[in-house]
């Protein structure tokens, strides 16, 4: 009698470097970007101002502790072997932390005068995708799963991300105003 595993393949070794380069230039070119807007605007990197943060709303908060949780593990996942019981068990972990930012964010109202901004598209794209993306595991269609997620990670964490630390926003003026 065979066995099958419910583990996939593994990629061939050319694409999980390919993968882990890509990681590493999403994230040094995020750097990078916020570096120049430092730079242009005469910003000086410092410890985080917590009397700022204890003026936000608990939505702000939730969904800053959410992102920067999900952006952390969503790293670890990256680079760490996929289809293990660790992999399972922190990727729960990472779509509920996902969920909990997309949510929360749509109770943040600051861009557009206590209006829906061009941002909360985002949230209902990272809303929508998470659970495709989990489905599509579960259907064994791990290569939909993959670019799910990859998708999520690089535009939801890491591009809106950059964003955030854009002069004015509340990043900036925590770390470099």
């Amino acid at each position: 009698m065979t066995t099958t595993s419910l583990i996939p393949a593994r990629a061939p070794r050319r694409i999980e470097t390919y993968r882990r380069l890509l990681i590493v230039l999403a994230v040094a070119s995020g750097l990078a970007v916020v570096s120049v807007f430092a730079a242009l605007n005469g910003a000086h990197p410092h410890a985080p101002n917590l009397r700022l943060l204890a003026a936000q709303s608990p939505s702000i908060l939730i969904h800053m502790t959410g992102a920067a949780a999900a952006f952390g593990l969503g790293l670890v996942q990256l680079l760490a072997p996929k289809g293990t019981l660790s992999h399972r068990i922190m990727g729960w972990i990472w779509v509920v932390l996902m969920l909990t930012a997309a949510g929360s964010s749509l109770f943040i109202h600051t861009l557009n005068h206590g209006g829906f901004s061009i941002i909360h598209v985002l949230s209902a794209w990272v809303l929508l995708a998470t659970p495709l993306g989990v489905l599509a595991v579960r259907r064994g269609k791990f290569g939909a799963h993959a670019n799910y997620m990859l998708g999520l990670f690089y535009f939801a964490l890491v591009t809106a991300g950059i964003y955030t630390f854009l002069p004015g926003r509340l990043m900036w003026r925590l770390f470099l105003g």
